[in-house]
């Protein structure tokens, strides 16, 4: 995201700053798809992905799969 709506920086905390914003665009950590009529939608986190088996997991995947399960 990059505008003049973008927050500058974390307050005093330049290290955290530098993690987020590169050159000049904020990088939010969040994951997003796009439908096919152009809306996206926020769907998860990406500093909330762990590595399991070698797989990329994210917690939203496994949120789904337990809402879909009947026990559940």
């Amino acid at each position: 995201v990059s505008g003049p709506n973008v927050m500058l920086g974390y307050w005093n905390d330049p290290a955290a700053t530098a993690e987020v914003i590169r050159d000049g665009w904020f990088h939010s950590g969040d994951v997003a798809v796009v439908d096919d009529e152009g809306y996206v939608t926020i769907v998860d986190r990406l500093k909330d992905m762990f590595i399991s088996g070698g797989e990329n997991v994210y917690p939203a995947e496994v949120e789904d799969a337990l809402y879909s399960h009947d026990g559940v």
